[in-house]
């Protein structure tokens, strides 16, 4: 996979298949924060976002999917970020 990919499937461009392949490892796709993904032979990591727009008159909207490398330090420092959750505490 290259460093950086986005491709729009409603303009007809592909997924790459090796994106199945990836394991999520943090967050999910629809959230405008995006995932982790992480590749299980190699250990790469990967931030994925979904990005989805339908507009009005009946003309095709966009729908981006965008996969960039980052490092394994990046990764490190953004995996807490997709563990917080907020608190079911109630005072």
């Amino acid at each position: 996979l290259p460093d950086t990919i986005t491709v729009d499937t409603d303009q007809g461009e592909s997924i790459p298949k090796e994106l199945d392949t990836l394991e999520s490892v943090g967050g999910q796709s629809t959230d405008a924060f995006g995932a982790l993904r992480q590749c299980p032979e190699c250990h790469q990591y990967y931030r994925y976002w979904y990005s989805h727009e339908v507009t009005t008159g009946g003309g095709l909207g966009w729908s981006e999917h965008t996969l960039t490398k980052i490092t394994n330090e990046q990764a490190a420092d953004q995996l807490p970020q997709f563990d917080e959750t907020p608190s079911s505490s109630q005072d």
